[in-house]
């Protein structure tokens, strides 16, 4: 039950370089201050269970934790890209849009260039 175990964790505590140093008369010593016929074999077992079960969810916990960092690390690195490549794309048009116009006013100079080339051809040819 919940307060053995409670019980027995308290009897652990406050005995434990007698359990670090020598199990087996821990053991027994816990069975007799637990009561109700406990036996040496039962105290060991129980704590082997609880250190099992401690064990098994500190895995669970930690691969859930481990997991968890990794989805939210894999999320931030998708954000990071996103937005990295957004900002490059961004870049890359103004740089485009600046050559488009870089252009379009070449074109432009280089007409109005023929036409006054054109008028002023025009022009010395009445004069002769």
């Amino acid at each position: 039950t919940h307060s053995e175990i409670n019980k027995l964790l308290d009897i652990l505590a406050v005995n434990w370089e007698l359990y670090k140093f020598n199990k087996t008369k821990f053991y027994a010593s816990a069975a007799i201050k637990l009561g109700r016929n406990k036996t040496g074999k039962q105290v060991k077992g129980k704590l082997f269970n609880l250190r099992t079960k401690y064990t098994n969810e500190k895995k669970e916990v930690a691969g859930k934790m481990r997991d968890d960092y990794l989805k939210s690390r894999l999320e931030f690195d998708r954000e990071k890209f996103e937005k990295e490549f957004e900002e490059k794309t961004k870049e890359r048009k103004n740089k485009m849009d600046l050559e488009h116009e870089k252009l379009r006013m070449e074109n432009k100079r280089m007409t109005k260039q023929i036409e006054l080339g054109h008028q002023l051809r025009m022009a010395e040819l009445e004069f002769k």
